[in-house]
């Protein structure tokens, strides 16, 4: 059974203590590509934890501990830094930065 869009809203409130900016970040996501209809669930929404994890702004966690969760990321999924919408990205981070 697939992850429903509430259990991965309810897996962004989780990681990020809100759900502003749910929306953007299950866009970028799915978008990437990643092949969650071929895996479990749980293995599907441990992948948007890490996604979540590695791009949520975050002024606690350093630039390069980012990029090591994105390294992470990249190896789980098969995914690469080409399959991220950068331009979505970057509204985001120019929007209102979301507080944990």
């Amino acid at each position: 059974m697939a992850a429903s869009e509430n259990d991965y809203r309810d897996h962004f409130e989780n990681v990020t203590g809100s759900d502003q900016y749910f929306d953007q970040f299950y866009e970028m996501f799915t978008e990437t590509g990643v092949p969650v209809d071929m895996v479990d669930e749980d293995t599907a929404l441990d992948w948007f934890d890490h996604f979540v994890n590695a791009w949520y702004p975050d002024p606690e966690v350093s630039g390069e501990q980012f990029q090591r969760w994105r390294e992470q990321f990249y190896d789980s999924t098969g995914t690469g830094p080409e399959d991220i919408d950068w331009e979505l990205w970057r509204d985001i981070m120019d929007a209102e930065s979301p507080s944990k």
